[in-house]
């Protein structure tokens, strides 16, 4: 009366205990450790996918959820290391063209200047172009310099009045505008209410863009500002030459090439670029339809 009955419990509880392992926890757990055994290897290319709303279902879709996180921080990393490798390239392509010019005026002035085949305004003349290469050399260098140093940028957000800093910033540029005989042509839309935005940052980005519209500028510069989405969508565009098609082609790249070493390095683009990526946007290139440059800005707002 007493073993019987204890033996058919024992019996019951293990073999509902099985069935329990074997329906609800044998799936989920060799799902997960399938999974823990992948993320070990550096695998996160496969997916969880175990729809159940109990505890090891809701276990697992927060597993699901840690190795997409660890999966994006993963490509973002790999994005990084490409983005310095593309950085070195192009470092040890465009230090060139300058180090190239330098040693051949040296070896030009040191064939010549023995044996007085120059004369004092020929010397003169290639000392000046000399100059001139090794002060581009050193622009260069800084603006790599300045490109390194945005990683270590920390983007601080503040809530502002959205027509108080549009007012304050168009008053800025259209001073540098004036300043270039250039007319800056401004349109507002949807400006109402506070953004939340770091405000150094966006004069940053700005100012470069300006800049360099303002070089290629015949007449004005088209300026037009709203917010919508959560973006503040700022449009540049220039009656210039508009960009290169070498430029255009490589638009998607991390840094831009560069075409006009005389008179521009255009790195002012990369850093822009960069900018506009760290405040959670994006920052678009073309042409217009009647000519000259169009850029176009969106940051998180």
């Amino acid at each position: 009366m007493i073993i019987f009955p204890m033996i058919f419990s024992i019996s019951g509880i293990l073999v509902s205990g099985f069935l329990f392992y074997r329906k609800k926890l044998c799936k989920p757990l060799e799902i997960l450790t399938n999974s823990m055994d992948e993320i070990s290897n550096k695998n996160l290319d496969f997916k969880i996918d175990y729809n159940c709303n109990d505890e090891l279902g809701r276990l697992c879709n927060s597993f699901e959820n840690m190795r997409k996180i660890l999966e994006e921080n993963n490509k973002e990393l790999w994005k990084m290391i490409e983005e310095r490798k593309i950085v070195q390239a192009s470092v040890a392509h465009d230090l060139r063209n300058p180090i190239s010019i330098i040693e051949g005026y040296t070896e030009y002035l040191q064939d010549n200047i023995e044996n007085d085949k120059l004369s004092k305004k020929r010397i003169l003349d290639i000392i000046n172009n000399m100059s001139k290469t090794a002060k581009r050399l050193e622009t260069y260098t800084n603006s790599i310099r300045e490109i390194n140093q945005l990683d270590d940028i920390e983007i601080k957000c503040k809530n502002v009045s959205s027509k108080d800093f549009i007012n304050d910033m168009k008053e800025d540029l259209s001073l540098m505008a004036k300043a270039k005989g250039i007319k800056l042509l401004v349109e507002e839309k949807k400006l109402d209410g506070n953004i939340n935005i770091d405000t150094q940052i966006i004069y940053r980005i700005m100012e470069n863009i300006i800049n360099n519209s303002l070089r290629y500028a015949k007449n004005e510069i088209k300026l037009s500002i709203e917010i919508a989405d959560k973006n503040m969508i700022i449009e540049i565009k220039d009656d210039g030459k508009g960009f290169d098609e070498n430029i255009l082609k490589e638009k998607d790249k991390f840094i831009l090439p560069n075409i006009n070493h005389e008179e521009h390095l255009g790195l002012g683009l990369t850093i822009s670029k960069i900018l506009c990526q760290k405040h959670g946007g994006k920052l678009e290139i073309s042409n217009n339809i009647e000519g000259g440059a169009n850029v176009k800005i969106f940051v998180r707002v």
